[in-house]
């Protein structure tokens, strides 16, 4: 009987950690969701303060509220009250690189401290990248859906408008699932050598 290869061993581990990953991060969103929200507040106070006055955590969505009045937007009549513009952003949808990433490095046949340490360093390292998608989609939301009176008073420029996105875009479809994969790789070269061993005898004769 031919022996399994260690990547047919490394993809059926995969296959049976991943729900109980998909699980855990269920449950535990809400918790995972706040660092993402304090960085991306952070970054959007810093360097848009006229757009957003804060991010509120609603479950694992996020409010954001702006400094404008709902009378710049396209659907308001008059008449109606005034208040702040407010909307949502499903956040959840940029983070599901955290359980991929999880159940891939639980698969790894380390000990189990090692695979802990680098789960850890992995849902930190994974913050920012969802940042990403949460900021973009704010700006774009802010730019392109809430109609003209409100883009125009965040007054950015039609090449920043779609420079934002394009971001959006990245943030939304590519981001996600390739980052944690990158991020496993780089942290598991050794575990990759054993995986793709023809790999390294091409790099080695290259």
């Amino acid at each position: 009987m031919k022996p399994r290869s260690p990547l047919s061993g490394f993809l059926l581990r995969v296959l049976l950690w991943a729900p109980v990953c998909f699980v855990a991060w269920y449950f535990l969103a809400e918790t995972l969701l706040v660092p993402v929200r304090w960085l991306s507040e952070l970054f959007l106070l810093e360097f848009f303060p006229y757009a957003v006055s804060a991010i509120e955590q609603q479950g694992i969505s996020y409010e954001l509220v702006t400094p404008y009045k709902s009378s710049l937007l396209a659907n308001y009549l008059p008449g109606q009250p005034v208040g702040l513009i407010t909307f949502s952003i499903e956040a959840l949808k940029y983070c599901y690189g955290t359980p991929l990433y999880a159940a891939m490095t639980l698969a790894v046949a380390n000990k189990i401290k090692l695979r802990i340490g680098w789960l850890l360093i992995g849902i930190v390292a994974l913050i920012p990248f969802q940042c990403w998608g949460v900021v973009t989609e704010a700006l774009v939301t802010l730019s392109f859906k809430l109609g003209n009176g409100v883009a125009a008073e965040l007054g950015l420029s039609r090449l920043v408008r779609e420079t934002l996105a394009l971001s959006y875009q990245l943030g939304y479809l590519i981001l996600p699932p390739l980052v944690p994969i990158l991020l496993w790789g780089g942290l598991n070269r050794q575990f990759l050598n054993l995986l793709a061993p023809n790999l390294q005898k091409v790099k080695s004769q290259s």
